[in-house]
């Protein structure tokens, strides 16, 4: 027999066999060498396969990205949450211990958790300008590592909020820096919002005198803000307050730029007024700004009773002329202590132990 015949005969070949089991009896066909189990018992049957499990190609098209997944099951509606976040008054935050330890604060703080979860951090904070809304939303930088919520900063106060979220949760990444820093002094560098704004900058006192080091409420977010301030102050403020048709170059010589100078905390004043880069025609010019704006915030303070520290704050404006340091324009704060009247022994109505009509006493 050729070898072609044998081959077709081995094709041809089918053997069939009862394998009995106990009662029952299964038959096996064996056809070119491979064993085939009857579909009636089998669960891998090709119509079986269509109905019960999707193909390969279906699966690929409906296994959502990593980002999807996140966004969907992260924050705000987290699935299978292993941690239990709870802030101040604000209702309990789920989420999930690995993307939370992405902050090195947080980290620090599940570390010192159980070995298995579930886990729970308290965050002790009280800051006013932190929302709910803003710690869901930077909540959501931990999943999803390029987003930033620009849609919700809107105005300064939303702002300021992420902003102490940020600081809350411990991330400072740089971009989310820049953006919160640009946005708020794209905001608040106008007319209507400066005054505001350096109030906000300088509510948390700080001992260095340099405008450029200091950090603000928030650092990173606030720090050396206040040197944008006065950048502002001298270049882009005199400016947006002249008329449209006021002749250039610009001035800080109007009536304007007075009303906001005389609302300024001392310091700052006294940083801008006698600033070689202020606009302003001659030194002269400066003296009488100076002391017009010092006038108004005397009458300001006698009106409303204002006081400094340890008693009557005096403001004055000095115009130097030659020197060993040089001319220019100075201002000058000083505090003098609230008279103190008594009666002495005699009747005599007594100032700072001196009598009220001696012209050595205290004035």
């Amino acid at each position: 027999m050729g070898a072609t015949a044998l081959i077709n005969g081995v094709n041809s070949l089918s053997i069939s066999t009862d394998i009995q089991f106990g009662e029952s009896a299964t038959q096996y066909s064996f056809t070119n060498g491979f064993s085939h189990t009857p579909s009636s018992i089998r669960s891998d049957s090709p119509s079986q396969i269509s109905s019960a499990t999707p193909t390969h190609q279906q699966e690929l098209q409906h296994i959502p990205s990593l980002e999807q997944h996140l966004a969907h099951n992260g924050i705000p509606t987290p699935k299978f949450p292993d941690v239990t976040v709870h802030l101040a008054n604000f209702p309990p935050i789920s989420a999930h211990a690995i993307f939370l330890s992405r902050s090195p604060y947080l980290n620090s703080l599940l570390e010192n958790q159980p070995p298995s979860p579930p886990y729970t951090l308290n965050l002790p904070n009280s800051d006013p300008n932190l929302t709910y809304d803003s710690l869901i939303n930077t909540l959501q930088l931990f999943y999803t590592p390029d987003f930033i919520p620009t849609r919700s900063l809107t105005d300064s106060s939303s702002i300021v909020a992420h902003i102490a979220a940020a600081c809350t949760l411990g991330i400072f990444p740089s971009t989310l820096v820049d953006t919160y820093r640009s946005n708020l002094l794209k905001i608040n560098l106008t007319p209507e919002n400066i005054l505001p704004f350096i109030n906000f900058l300088l509510s948390i006192p700080h001992p260095t005198e340099s405008y450029s080091q200091q950090p603000g409420p928030y650092p990173p977010f606030t720090t050396g803000l206040m040197q944008n301030v006065i950048t502002y102050f001298l270049t882009q403020l005199p400016i947006q307050l002249q008329s449209s048709t006021a002749a250039l170059p610009p001035t800080a010589n109007t009536e304007s730029y007075k009303t906001i100078l005389q609302a300024l905390p001392f310091e700052l004043l006294k940083h801008i007024l006698e600033n070689p880069q202020l606009p302003i025609g001659s030194e002269k010019q400066r003296y009488e700004l100076a002391k017009t704006v010092v006038a108004k915030r005397a009458k300001v303070r006698k009106a409303t009773g204002t006081t400094g520290p340890g008693g009557n704050v005096e403001e004055s404006v000095v115009l130097k002329v030659g020197g060993r340091d040089g001319g220019g324009v100075q201002l000058l704060q000083s505090y003098r202590r609230k008279a103190v009247y008594k009666v002495s022994a005699n009747g005599t109505t007594i100032q700072g132990g001196r009598s009220r009509n001696s012209t050595t006493g205290s004035k």
